[in-house]
């Protein structure tokens, strides 16, 4: 196939003066491209362009996408006279590009014999080969503003085509031609985007950072933080895969957050209700008040058991679920007649007002963990099985592309 002359860009007379081919495949291709956009989109073809150029030098350049010790890639040939005429079937226009088969008996582009007989080695190709040559064909594309093809259906899949359209492009210096491809791809898979990020957020940051996409990159480090320093074990990568200054960002806002679970876990705990007209602290020596008195101390008890077990194990990966419940007072603990069972059994009595004071108690204790139990995340954690605080609020300072366009200017 050879893609070239895009009708938006060039007049149809205009000739490409670079030819790439590949015999990676079956059918042998060969893309006739332009030295011009090529170089303005990648550094990488402005630099090989550089360096064959000369005096001498014949004005068209020559590529063949090769695998080689099991990496697929650009390799430059030399060129000698005239540039080929190639011969083609009848076109097709497909997306504002001029698409040609190549005939078979055309003159190919002379190149060294290691090249040669690196293409003929080729031909035991394998299926990554034959994957990778699938992207490289797409980023081709997209320097002539071809959409790449990432699937809008599956979002696993959709993830594998970026990570490897994103690398091809990362080493040709072209991201800036797929970002807004892909992040309106990502867009089209709304919640599912979100739930897979769950699944695995050190993977997906790792795409976010160099596709320059806020959205991903906010809700995997919010994932990341609340669970900091544990590592949700169905996470599939580790957390040394992340850079080193991803890591670091992590821990310090990991701790930012547990200064203030540490502060509000002792206002919880200091947790009464004022009594009478003057709003005085309660006197377990007024019968009048002994009632409430009791409930204040069951109510502060059954907290500290639940902060204690999770402060002593660690378990940093379930108390989002403690703080989230108390912000909307549906802790199982808490209901009135399990409260009831334990005040019961320290003082007969009707306990007329438990259900009362246990409400202002509650009421209470959502109004101080209202920050602690925020939710930054795209997904409702408690429904989807997030146990961890999702409250790590993500700032433009935590962006690196945002803080260094911030630092320049």
């Amino acid at each position: 196939m050879i893609p070239f002359q895009p009708a938006d860009a060039f007049p149809v007379f205009v000739k490409g003066d670079v030819i790439i081919r590949t015999e990676i495949e079956t059918s042998p291709k060969t893309f006739q491209l332009h030295s011009a956009v090529l170089s303005r989109h990648s550094p990488w073809f402005a630099n090989a362009f550089a360096v064959s150029a000369s005096k001498d030098h014949p004005k068209w350049y020559s590529f063949t996408i090769e695998e080689v010790d099991g990496k697929v890639g650009f390799v430059p040939q030399r060129t000698e006279g005239s540039m080929p005429c190639i011969c083609h079937a009848q076109p097709q226009v497909i997306d504002g590009m001029i698409i040609k088969t190549e005939d078979t008996s055309d003159e190919v582009p002379t190149a060294s014999a290691k090249s040669t007989a690196m293409v003929l080695a080729a031909s035991k190709r394998t299926p990554n080969a034959t994957a990778a040559l699938r992207y490289y064909t797409q980023i081709i594309g997209t320097f002539y503003s071809i959409p790449p093809e990432v699937s809008s259906s599956n979002i696993g899949m959709a993830l594998v085509q970026s990570e490897s359209l994103t690398k091809i492009a990362t080493e040709l210096g072209s991201l800036h031609l797929l970002r807004s491809y892909l992040g309106n791809i990502f867009s089209q898979h709304r919640r599912a985007l979100f739930l897979a990020i769950k699944s695995d957020p050190a993977r997906w940051i790792q795409l976010a950072i160099p596709l320059q996409n806020q959205s991903i990159y906010t809700e995997c480090l919010v994932h990341l933080i609340g669970a900091h320093p544990r590592w949700n074990n169905t996470w599939a990568t580790k957390r040394t895969a992340l850079p080193e200054d991803i890591r670091n960002l992590i821990k310090r806002k990991s701790e930012e957050v547990d200064r203030i679970r540490t502060e509000l876990e002792r206002d919880l705990l200091l947790t009464s209700l004022p009594y009478g007209r003057n709003n005085l602290p309660l006197d377990p020596t007024d019968r009048g008040q002994t009632e409430t008195w009791i409930t204040v101390q069951v109510f502060r008890d059954l907290l500290a058991q639940r902060i204690y077990k999770l402060n002593s194990t660690h378990a940093t990966l379930s108390r989002g679920t403690l703080f989230r419940g108390l912000l909307t007072g549906t802790l199982p603990f808490l209901e009135t007649e399990n409260v009831r069972k334990i005040c019961q059994g320290t003082m007969p009595s009707h306990w007329n007002e438990l259900h009362e004071d246990l409400e202002l108690l509650k009421g209470h204790a959502g109004k101080l963990v209202a920050e602690l139990a925020a939710n930054e995340l795209m997904i409702d954690p408690d429904a989807n099985g997030v146990g961890y605080l999702t409250c790590a609020k993500v700032k433009d300072e935590d962006v690196p592309w945002l803080a260094t366009s911030q630092s320049s200017s």
